[in-house]
């Protein structure tokens, strides 16, 4: 993948990051456009924990991973705000914890061989 690609796929990500910080603001047509940020993405009022931020959570919180920089997230405390606060959740904990990390636990690792 070239340095463009990269870059597009780091502005698409940047754009969409845009979009669910505009919906945690309850900002969007529909949301209500109440005084209260959003807790969870689905839901009346704030919001009720779904399958939706469990679906999302898993590619949100790897921004690290993505050339995304902290002053970049800086611009989207909303959703920093959820990262957070569903990466507290006990079962997202167990779920995400170092037993599955593979920089923790290097062997969780297929390479090629095992794939054969």
């Amino acid at each position: 993948m070239g340095i463009d690609a990269v870059e597009r796929f780091k502005a698409e990500t940047l754009r969409i990051y845009s979009v669910l910080e505009l919906h945690l603001s309850n900002g969007l047509a529909g949301g209500g456009g109440g005084d209260e940020a959003r807790e969870y993405l689905v839901g009346e009022g704030r919001g009720k924990y779904s399958i939706a931020d469990i679906n999302a959570y898993a590619w949100v919180r790897a921004w690290k991973r993505m050339t995304i920089t902290e002053e970049e997230m800086d611009g989207f405390p909303l959703l920093k705000k959820w990262i957070e606060r569903i990466g507290e959740r006990p079962a997202v904990v167990r779920g995400v914890g170092d037993e599955y990390d593979e920089e923790v636990h290097p062997e969780l690792l297929l390479t090629a061989k095992q794939g054969r």
